[in-house]
């Protein structure tokens, strides 16, 4: 449209992206038995122990009742997760859909996995 013709042409110069979430703390880890019996329900592998966590969009839940479970497909660093080039394969995409699917009729048999007494 010509008149945000010049506000296109000007967007480089007026624009800018900042990644907020930069240097921002790992989620930290939740009660060690009750993730490792909600991975054993849903028939999951749990992030590795000796691993270091990782910063993602569930850091907003740090300190909710109950538990935050994070879980995409593919691999952190080999498909850019969150990154540029970011990507999953098909196969990885099915694994993941299977595995939702597993987590969800675990919490819905046993919600005292995700809930604190409180909740």
């Amino acid at each position: 449209h010509p008149l945000l013709a010049r506000t296109a042409a000007d967007a480089a110069r007026i624009t800018a992206v900042r990644w907020l979430k930069r240097g921002l703390p790992a989620l930290p880890p939740a009660d060690p038995a009750r993730l490792a019996a909600l991975a054993g329900a849903a028939g999951l592998d749990r992030w590795p122990a000796a691993e270091p966590g990782f910063t993602c969009d569930a850091i907003w839940a740090a300190g909710l009742p109950g538990i935050t479970v994070v879980f995409g497909p593919g691999d952190l660093a080999g498909n850019h997760a969150h990154a540029a080039g970011e990507f999953a394969e098909l196969p990885a995409l099915s694994r993941y859909a299977a595995g939702v699917a597993r987590l969800l009729a675990a919490v819905a048999r046993r919600p005292e996995l995700i809930r604190d007494g409180s909740a």
